[in-house]
């Protein structure tokens, strides 16, 4: 079974919410979304939306057009726009 790829868009998702010291339940009910829909673009199961990327950039303190071009690659990869 290969191995699933760790995409930058995660890991920079998840060390900015340990660094906040914010939980993707908190996060998720900051961004008015479901959690497990939460899980599943920032973990790169589904392609990550443009509303998504500037509520993550807003809420974590993160550059939103470095954090788009981190999204990108995903949604390469998984086929979407």
């Amino acid at each position: 079974m290969p191995e699933p790829k760790l995409y930058s868009f995660s890991t920079h998702i998840g060390a900015a919410c340990a660094r906040k010291m914010v939980s993707f339940s908190e996060l998720a009910d900051r961004l008015k979304m479901d959690v497990h829909q939460l899980m599943r673009e920032v973990n790169a199961k589904a392609p990550p939306s443009k509303a998504l990327v500037k509520g993550l950039a807003r809420e974590l303190d993160i550059n939103e057009s470095f954090l788009e071009k981190l999204a990108e690659e995903v949604r390469k990869d998984l086929g979407a726009k």
